[in-house]
């Protein structure tokens, strides 16, 4: 023997293991801020996913609902996983607390969660729709609207600018 303490080699996986005995140990794991955090669609519909993400939300503890930290994540989790949804919360939320936040991206995920409805409707109908009349086309076709020349009424303008038929 040589007097040198023999040494194990540690793999990715006796790393990972202890990594997450070392979270477990501390109640991280299963922490609703690393839920929250960690949050990513699962084949949901757009409103089923803000909805979840309100649901993590209102598990986390007092101070972190209403933490900076949190809110920078619910703008950071909104702009990545509902663009749309951003699109149209991002100049409301600006003055919201963290509660109103979420729950005014959950009112909006629902009225967007409409607009495939609404197109997958309006493209079943698109090939046997007819052009669209525009005001221009039904106001220069004088024979749409004949005006008759025997209804000529008249007009007396006052002192004051009024007009009296």
């Amino acid at each position: 023997m040589d007097g040198s303490i023999p040494t194990k080699q540690i793999t990715w996986v006796d790393m990972l293991n202890a990594i997450f005995k070392n979270l477990e140990m501390h109640d991280c794991l299963h922490n609703p801020l690393t839920i929250f955090a960690s949050m990513s669609p699962e084949n949901d519909s757009i409103e089923s996913f803000a909805r979840r993400f309100r649901n993590s939300f209102y598990r986390l503890s007092r101070n972190d609902r209403t933490s900076s930290t949190v809110q920078f994540m619910i703008t950071d989790w909104c702009s990545r996983h509902l663009p749309r949804v951003w699109t149209i919360a991002e100049p409301v939320l600006f003055n919201l607390r963290n509660d109103q936040r979420i729950e005014k991206i959950v009112q909006i995920a629902k009225q967007v969660n409409r607009w495939n409805d609404e197109s997958c409707k309006f493209q079943k109908n698109s090939a046997d729709s007819p052009l669209p009349l525009t005001l221009a086309s039904s106001h220069t076709d004088p024979n749409l609207y004949p005006i008759d020349d025997t209804q000529v009424e008249q007009a007396f303008v006052s002192n004051h600018g009024v007009c009296y038929c």
